[in-house]
């Protein structure tokens, strides 16, 4: 299943889309998922032809800036004034 997700996210459409082949009938036993998996094919083979736009350099700097902060991993992104 990892190797599916990085396939994926790696734009690796035709080897995403052998893994989720390989895994279709156990995909379709699990109860959370089975109704999905056809779907799911398609909208992989849909961004195989038409791959979503690159982040620019821009939202790259800001990401790893936010993956380095200390404490950034354990803290929301938003959270609510705590009250006193």
């Amino acid at each position: 299943m990892r190797d599916l997700v990085n396939a994926f996210y790696n734009n690796r459409y035709a080897a995403c889309l052998s893994l989720l082949e390989r895994l279709r009938p156990a995909l379709g036993l699990d109860l959370h998922l089975h109704d999905h998996v056809a779907a799911l094919i398609k909208q992989v083979s849909a961004n195989r032809h038409n791959p979503p736009p690159q982040p620019t350099a821009r939202q790259h700097a800001c990401l790893l800036l936010m993956q380095q902060r200390p404490g950034s991993q354990s803290r929301p992104l938003l959270s609510r004034p705590e009250a006193a």
